[in-house]
C-alpha cells in the first residue's frame, strides 16, 4: 500500500461503514463487513505511518546543519539513514516520498561526512607524527614537524571550530599547548645557539666587547634548564666553552721579573692582560696591597706599585698577583740592595793598605815609595773621608816604622 492508495481505501471505507448502517445485512455479512473495515483502517494508518516517517525525516535532517553538526550527533543521524533505509527498501513509498527520502539521506551523509572531516582534521599525518614529542624530549630538528602540526591545528579550528564539541575543542587546545610548550623550548635553545654562533672564534681578557658578548650568551646558556643545556648544539657548546676560558686567560703581558733597587726613586710598572673593567686589587707574596701602594689605569691593566711600598719589601724575589673579579694571574719582581761607592772604596783601600805595610817591613826605600803611592792614592780619592783617613794611618805607621829602623842603625854604630 502507498499514499497513491489512500483516497480509495478512504472511499472504500465510507462505503463500509454505510453498508454496516444498512438493516437488510446478514450477521454473517456484517462481520465481514466488519473485518473488511479494519483491513482499510489498517491500510490507511500504515499510509499514514509511512508519510509520517519521510516528513520526520526529512524534519530531522534539516535540523542539522553542516557549520554546527558535531561528533556528539552522530549516533542520531545514522538512526535517521538506517530508518530512511528501511522505507527504502520496502514498498510503501510512492516515488516522489522515494525521492524525497534519498535527498534526506544524501543529506544526512554530508552531515556525517561534515563530522568526519572535522576529526580527520585534527588527526592529520603531521599532527599524528609529533604526538609524543613533549618538553622532556624535544630537539631543535623537530621544529619544522612541530609547527606543520601547529598549522594543521589551527586551520582545522578555522575551519571547523562550531563542528567540535567542547571536550574535542579542550583536547586541541592542550595539544596545541604541548606544541607550543615544546617549540618554545627549541626557540630558547636556537636562540642561546644563535648567540654563541655571533661570537667571535678567539677573545682575549682585555676585549670588553666580546667580553660582553659572551657574558650574554652565559646568561642565555644559564637561564636553560639541564634538559635544555643539553639539546644545544655540542660545536656551540664547546666553542661558548673556549671562549669562557680565552677571556680569563690573565698573563703578565709587560714587568714581568722586574728589578728595584733600595732607596731609588723609581717604581715597579707590571702590565696584565684583563679587562680594568674587572680588576679588583692586587697581592704582593700572597697578601692583599693596600690601593694607597699602587697606582693602577687601564689598557689592558696596567699596575704601578710605588717606591714608599717597595723600600718595605726584604730584599729578594717576590710574587705580584693581579686580581680580577673572575681569576687572577702571577708574576715575579725582585728588590736588590743598594750599591755603597764607600764600602767599594774601602775594601779597595784596606786591601792596599796592607800591600804597603808589607813593602815597609821588607824594604824602607819601598816603604817611602809607598808612602809617594798612598799619598797619590789618597788624592785620587779627594771628597771620601774615609779613605784619607785610612791612609794617614797607613802614613803614620809606616813614619814610625821607619824611626825605628834608623835609631837600630845609630846604636850600632
Amino acid at each position: 500500500v502507498k499514499s497513491g492508495d489512500k483516497t480509495a481505501l478512504e472511499q472504500l471505507l465510507v462505503d463500509i461503514e454505510k453498508q454496516l448502517a444498512s438493516t437488510n445485512m446478514t450477521e454473517n455479512e456484517t462481520s465481514q463487513l466488519n473485518n473488511n473495515k479494519e483491513v482499510v483502517e489498517s491500510l490507511l494508518t500504515k499510509i499514514s505511518d509511512i508519510e509520517n516517517l519521510v516528513v520526520d525525516y526529512v524534519d530531522d535532517v534539516a535540523a542539522y546543519d553542516n557549520d554546527t553538526v558535531k561528533s556528539s550527533d552522530r549516533n542520531a543521524i545514522d538512526d535517521i539513514i538506517d530508518g530512511v533505509d528501511a522505507l527504502l527498501s520496502g514498498n510503501n513509498l510512492t516515488e516522489d516520498q522515494r525521492d524525497t527520502l534519498k535527498e534526506t539521506r544524501a543529506d544526512a551523509e554530508g552531515l556525517l561526512d561534515t563530522i568526519e572531516d572535522a576529526a580527520e582534521a585534527y588527526h592529520t599525518e603531521a599532527i599524528g607524527a609529533v604526538g609524543d614529542i613533549n618538553t622532556e624530549n624535544v630537539v631543535t630538528k623537530n621544529k619544522a614537524q612541530l609547527e606543520k602540526a601547529k598549522d594543521d591545528f589551527e586551520k582545522a579550528l578555522a575551519d571547523y571550530s562550531n563542528n567540535y564539541t567542547e571536550s574535542e575543542k579542550e583536547a586541541i587546545n592542550d595539544e596545541m599547548q604541548r606544541i607550543d610548550d615544546a617549540l618554545d623550548v627549541i626557540e630558547i635553545v636556537l636562540d642561546v645557539e644563535d648567540a654563541i654562533s655571533a661570537l667571535p672564534e678567539t677573545a682575549v681578557p682585555d676585549d670588553d666587547d666580546a667580553i660582553a658578548a659572551i657574558a650574554d650568551a652565559n646568561a642565555l646558556y644559564d637561564a636553560l634548564d639541564d634538559y635544555e643545556k643539553s639539546i644545544v648544539d655540542a660545536s656551540a657548546k664547546a666553542k661558548l666553552e673556549k671562549l669562557n676560558a680565552d677571556i680569563v686567560a690573565y698573563d703578565i703581558i709587560s714587568g714581568d721579573g722586574s728589578s728595584w733597587t733600595e732607596d731609588s726613586n723609581g717604581a715597579i710598572t707590571i702590565t696584565a692582560n684583563g679587562s680594568f673593567n674587572k680588576f679588583i686589587g692586587i697581592r704582593v707574596d700572597g697578601k692583599d696591597v693596600d690601593k694607597e701602594n699602587y697606582t693602577v689605569e687601564s689598557g689592558s691593566t696596567i699596575v704601578t706599585l710605588k717606591p714608599s711600598y717597595l723600600d718595605t719589601l726584604k730584599v729578594g724575589a717576590h710574587t705580584i698577583t693581579v686580581m680580577y673579579t673572575d681569576g687572577s694571574t702571577d708574576g715575579t719582581f725582585h728588590i736588590t740592595t743598594k750599591t755603597s761607592d764607600t764600602d767599594s772604596n774601602v775594601e779597595s783601600g784596606s786591601n792596599h793598605a796592607t800591600d804597603s805595610k808589607n813593602d815597609v817591613s821588607g824594604d824602607n826605600s819601598n816603604a817611602l815609595d809607598d808612602k809617594n803611592n798612598v799619598s797619590n792614592d789618597g788624592n785620587s780619592m779627594t771628597g771620601d773621608s774615609s779613605n784619607i783617613m785610612l791612609w794617614f794611618i797607613v802614613a803614620v805607621v809606616s813614619g814610625a816604622f821607619a824611626l825605628v829602623i834608623n835609631s837600630s842603625k845609630k846604636r850600632e854604630q
